[in-house]
């Protein structure tokens, strides 16, 4: 039983995201959700010595027991930093891409001081920072092999921000759209809104 476990909760329907409840000292949690198409992802306390766990396409009602096992890990903490590399940028969407096993998951934003810590199994991955809207700062992603615990702090570049509506020939609204943008240099792919 592992306590103080963070349950993530992802909205695939409608693109956010927030803290659903940390496990108690038995280890237990629940999460109160609406109707709908969910991620949970289960992210331990740095220390622990396990890793973050994403159960994917989570729907209902009716009630679910989900029980989970989380796997050996490594922490893999830093600071998500303005363009200056002094100010820390709070809310930054992290998502991690395993390389050998094509498993990608996101992870709870940085807090409001820019920190993040994250648990993963040991592999070479990406890792993807997006900054919130509107900051005139862009998405970054990086490669690591994690292989024991780290300290990875990174440094967002300039950006800006492409805006709109999406509507069909009839000119009605959309929604539900997903939006990725794809950077060439670094051939990454983020996922910007739903």
């Amino acid at each position: 039983m592992i306590s103080d476990v963070e349950v993530f909760t992802w909205n695939r329907e409608e693109g956010s995201g927030f803290v659903g409840d940390i496990t108690d000292s038995s280890g237990y949690y629940s999460v109160t959700l609406e109707s709908g198409n969910y991620d949970l992802i289960f992210n331990p306390p740095c220390g622990s010595k396990c890793a973050s766990k994403a159960h994917k396409g989570i729907t209902g009602p009716p009630n679910l027991t989900l029980n989970v096992v989380l796997s050996p890990g490594h922490a893999v903490s830093g600071t998500a930093f303005a363009t200056d590399g002094i100010r820390p940028v709070g809310n930054v969407a992290i998502y991690a891409f395993h390389h050998d096993t094509a498993d990608g998951f996101g992870l709870p934003p940085t807090d409001a001081n820019g920190h993040y810590c994250i648990g993963l199994v040991e592999g070479p991955y990406d890792l993807g920072f997006t900054p919130p809207p509107c900051r005139e700062l862009g998405p970054k992603t990086e490669a690591i092999t994690v292989n024991q615990d780290m300290t990875h702090n990174v440094i967002l570049p300039p950006g800006f921000a492409v805006a709109g509506c999406i509507t069909d020939g009839m000119s009605n609204l959309v929604p539900g759209v997903r939006i990725y943008a794809y950077d060439p240099a670094i051939r990454g792919l983020s996922l910007i809104h739903i």
